[in-house]
């Protein structure tokens, strides 16, 4: 699979519990690439979340340690042709989604804090 440069992607992750995870690619210009998503801060995977960036040196095929299911390119997302996007100010956009985590998971579902709410935002 050939990710565009210059683009932003949704990825499909399975999880074991029949549920999906469903981080941001960020592609630059130049291919690098990045994983931006709503994840637990520490490893009790039910304890607070926050938003996480994490750079994919070996590249966006690598964003999960599982299967990825798909990558669905975001079309509303360009860049090129005179048009710069600027990775820090994406990354404030991913931050101020959700901008403090309740204590725990299970209270974030319950508010509506998930992945994917923080993919349409």
């Amino acid at each position: 699979v050939r990710l565009v440069r210059g683009s932003l992607y949704v990825c499909t992750v399975p999880l074991l519990n029949g549920k999906f995870h469903w981080p941001l690619i960020h592609i630059t210009n130049n291919g690098v690439a990045s994983r931006h998503h709503w994840a637990a801060v520490g490893p009790n995977p039910q304890g607070r979340e926050t938003y996480m960036q994490q750079a994919l040196p070996r590249g966006p095929l690598t964003a999960s340690a599982t299967q990825i299911l798909g990558y669905f390119k975001v079309t509303a997302y360009q860049s090129g042709d005179g048009v710069a996007r600027d990775l820090g100010g994406f990354k404030e956009v991913c931050k101020s989604v959700f901008p403090q985590s309740y204590p725990t998971a299970e209270e974030n579902r319950q508010h509506n804090m998930i992945c994917p709410a923080a993919s349409w935002h």
